[in-house]
């Protein structure tokens, strides 16, 4: 599946630039991808990538991609603290009317229901040294 959206990512890149913003949605795939293979601190590279093109686009797909984010930061042990931060804008963004887009999550409190039960169990960890990225 990763070198799917590897390849997909890459024409999209040659059609539309490198900064376009409909570059976020494949960005954000090829993240869970990366996030599916255990790979955390490459999928929050890759998700930054995202959340920064997305800015100014569907308050939708920055909902997915800041949870996606916060998931990967903390399966990476990079920042835990804002990991969670990153969760609870999501959930900010769904309360203010900005649902999830993607076909895996069909209803708005679906997705708060899945972030609210993720911080429950991934309680602060800001007494704990963030991993040093030696890349």
């Amino acid at each position: 599946a990763l070198a799917t959206h590897e390849r997909a990512l890459a024409i999209l890149e040659a059609i539309l630039g490198k900064n376009h913003l409909r570059l976020a949605q494949a960005l954000r795939e090829q993240g869970r991808a990366l996030a599916e293979l255990n790979a955390p601190e490459r999928a929050a590279r890759v998700l930054e990538r995202a959340l920064q093109l997305a800015a100014d686009g569907d308050p939708g797909v920055r909902v997915e991609i800041l949870y996606d984010l916060a998931r990967a930061l903390w399966d990476a042990h990079e920042d835990p603290a804002r990991a969670r931060a990153l969760a609870q804008e999501s959930l900010r963004l769904v309360d203010d009317g900005n649902g999830p887009t993607s076909s895996e999550l069909t209803s708005a409190s679906e997705f708060q229901t899945e972030v609210n039960q993720w911080l429950a169990t991934h309680g602060d960890r800001s007494g704990l040294s963030p991993k040093k990225n030696h890349d």
